[in-house]
């Protein structure tokens, strides 16, 4: 009887709380202005590799290219440039890591693409890339 109590007041306030949004709310409850959402789906077998030789060839302007810069990083310079908030917000990598990196086989470590998603979030514009297991957020 204490279980179902429980789980029949979660119901109403759940109820009462969804309910009472005006009709026009949306999904990114943090900002009121109204967004357009674009859903992508990428082309199967679409990846993603390491494909730059040096920090100076990632330009990092679309989620792709930031995912390629990721996987191609060789030193913490690097990691640091693909890092919202740089230097302060990366995390920092070991030698050993780099080491890694430099010797991996390019055709055997990837992202392999799934879905992206493209909208603002308070004027600036935001995406969400989706690989199996990663999710990827960049703002543009």
């Amino acid at each position: 009887m204490k279980n179902s109590t429980i789980i029949f007041c979660f119901l109403i306030v759940a109820y009462t709380y969804c309910y009472s949004q005006d009709n026009n709310a949306n999904l990114i409850l943090s900002y009121p202005e109204e967004s357009e959402i674009s859903f992508f789906q990428y082309p199967e077998r679409t990846f993603v590799k390491a494909i730059y030789n040096s920090q100076a060839e990632a330009t990092n302007v679309y989620p792709e290219q930031l995912l390629e810069s990721i996987i191609s990083a060789t030193n913490q310079e690097w990691v640091n440039y693909n890092t919202l908030g740089g230097a302060k917000k990366a995390s920092q990598k070991k030698q050993s890591h780099f080491d890694k990196i430099m010797t991996m086989d390019k055709d055997k470590n990837y992202f392999e693409l799934a879905h992206k998603l493209t909208f603002d979030v308070g004027g600036v514009p935001t995406a969400v890339t989706l690989s199996q297991g990663l999710r990827v957020v960049y703002q543009i």
